[in-house]
């Protein structure tokens, strides 16, 4: 969602962009919306206490991450200009094959 104000200045302190994931035996598969963002940021982690790892900027869906030898959890974020804007999105792959939720 985005926030238009009476300035007619967008507010993107609620944008979230919408993702999804599907785990395929050659990579993980991110699909995406960035919507008015420009792009999104994606991050991963392999356990809940480990700091997030960049590791890529997308501005097409879908996004491949290829190293699937963990369960990741993904950080998806909007960025528009320089900045991260909003709300990120998490997803969880199980290593299982089947669509996160």
């Amino acid at each position: 969602m985005i926030i238009v104000e009476e300035s007619n200045e967008e507010t993107w302190s609620h944008y979230k962009p919408e993702a999804n994931l599907k785990e395929r035996a050659d990579c993980n598969r991110i699909h995406f919306a960035k919507k008015l963002a420009d792009a999104v940021n994606i991050y991963r982690r392999s356990k809940p206490d480990e700091e997030w790892e960049f590791i890529g900027t997308a501005v097409h869906s879908p996004f491949d991450d290829h190293d699937t030898e963990e369960p990741w959890e993904y950080m998806i974020c909007g960025v528009k200009g320089q900045n991260e804007i909003g709300e990120p999105v998490t997803l969880f792959a199980a290593k299982s094959g089947q669509q996160s939720s």
